[in-house]
């Protein structure tokens, strides 16, 4: 009773812990040179590795004290490496590079509760996947969604802000762009296991590429760049998903562009 009351705690208290390292590296941020905070980064990421390893490591264990068959990662192991290491690696990169670059303390309590409840439910959904906890897996599925959503946002934003600070020219800003999006359109297809011609995949890399060099040149500053470049992403992300499925149609592609516009027309009205 004692250790399957701690083994559901457990995601808390990582979650916890991540959340410590976090305001500690805003602390290292405000108080001492950057090279400090670089330095912080590279020893909390290891942090982050062992507790998603032993995340597995405890939740397999249960599953071996009651008996019960281990859950195989032969099937789809790809998209769980995505999921379990690759996906945590890139919200964990994003959003140190994010605070990098923002440091303002209005938003760090946003960041940090963000980052709070996003853990949270990450170590849940991967003990729920090796716990063979399957309704648990499925109601905390959509963390992956969001951590994808969330790391595109925070590399456009430090990207604009990298080229902004050390005055690059703009008119290359749209090649880290463009290869951000398509790492992250990359891990989406091997999540879903989604197969797209060549041709296709080309043609959305180069729609995303004209997008982002035009926004480049709008004067907006990096984080409404960066929303408009995610809202981008996450368009082109839904109707992959919706052509996935078998429900991508002339009604659904129209609600995402009216709500795609909605939200540019909005931004432009608050700024």
């Amino acid at each position: 009773m004692t250790t399957s009351l701690t083994n559901k705690k457990r995601p808390l208290i990582y979650a916890i812990i991540m959340t410590i390292g976090f305001i500690f590296l805003q602390n290292l941020l405000q108080t001492l040179p950057e090279q400090y905070f670089l330095t912080g980064i590279l020893l909390l990421y290891p942090l982050l590795i062992f507790e998603l390893l032993i995340t597995r490591y405890s939740a397999k264990l249960l599953l071996k004290q009651y008996s019960l068959p281990p859950v195989s990662e032969n099937k789809e192991s790809l998209s769980h490496l995505v999921h379990h290491v690759v996906l945590p690696s890139l919200i964990y990169f994003s959003s140190v590079s994010f605070l990098f670059f923002h440091r303002q303390p209005s938003l760090q309590p946003f960041l940090t509760i963000g980052l709070f409840f996003t853990y949270w439910i990450l170590f849940t959904n991967i003990r729920a996947f090796y716990e063979d906890k399957f309704k648990l897996e499925i109601y905390t599925h959509n963390i992956y969604d969001i951590i994808t959503t969330f790391s595109a946002f925070f590399t456009f934003v430090s990207i604009f802000n990298l080229f902004k600070t050390y005055q690059f020219t703009l008119l290359i800003i749209f090649i880290p762009l463009t290869a951000v999006f398509f790492l992250l359109y990359l891990l989406i297809l091997v999540r879903y296991q989604i197969q797209i011609v060549i041709p296709v995949k080309l043609l959305i890399v180069i729609l995303f590429a004209a997008v982002s060099l035009i926004v480049s040149y709008l004067g907006l500053n990096e984080l409404e760049a960066g929303f408009i470049l995610t809202e981008t992403f996450y368009f082109i992300y839904a109707i992959t998903i919706h052509y996935h499925e078998g429900s991508a149609n002339l009604k659904i592609i129209s609600e995402y562009i009216i709500i795609f516009m909605i939200s540019i027309v909005l931004l432009i009205g608050i700024t």
